[in-house]
């Protein structure tokens, strides 16, 4: 990894705090959109193409307005949604985030009316970006301990031994 820039003036604040310029996008990404829900930001931060696969999910979001779409409805259903950078690995335009969602399910999610419950969640996203914008993006939810935190007894997962 690079140093911080060193430049001052017209310089974004999170390159100051940030080693790279596609480090500093993913961080604007998880607090600006996701963690304070300016989604005017999103135009800043993507391509107009870009494509962002969810695990379990076989139709990528596509575009921009998907994106906002995306994160309106994940803000709906976890009003305090909040997203912790917990590691943060970035080799040219890759960066991969493990982070933890937590928030408070008080909307529909994914076929589940709000239940009160508090989450605490693990997940993983990798972004490549290109030209100072995210071009791609592969995430991986911890559904199953999400499900558990929202009420759900029973595992999608078939324990049953192989034959």
């Amino acid at each position: 990894m690079t140093e911080p820039h060193s430049q001052g003036g017209d310089e974004h604040p999170y390159l100051r705090l940030r080693r790279t310029e596609n480090e500093a996008l993913f961080y604007r990404f998880v607090d600006d959109v996701v963690n304070e829900g300016r989604l005017e930001v999103v135009d800043d931060l993507v391509s107009h193409d870009v494509v962002m696969h969810v695990a379990g999910d076989p139709v990528p979001i596509r575009g921009p307005e998907a994106v906002k779409a995306s994160v309106r409805r994940d803000r709906t259903a976890f009003s305090d949604l909040t997203l912790e950078v917990d590691d943060l690995v970035v080799d040219g335009p890759q960066v991969v985030g493990r982070l933890t969602m937590t928030g408070t399910h008080e909307g529909p999610f994914a076929g589940i009316e709000p239940t009160g419950a508090r989450i605490d969640v693990q997940r993983v996203v990798i972004d490549r970006i290109e030209n100072g914008a995210i071009v791609e993006r592969w995430e991986l939810l911890d559904t199953h301990h999400l499900r558990r935190q929202l009420g759900e007894t029973e595992s999608p997962v078939d324990h049953r031994p192989v034959e």
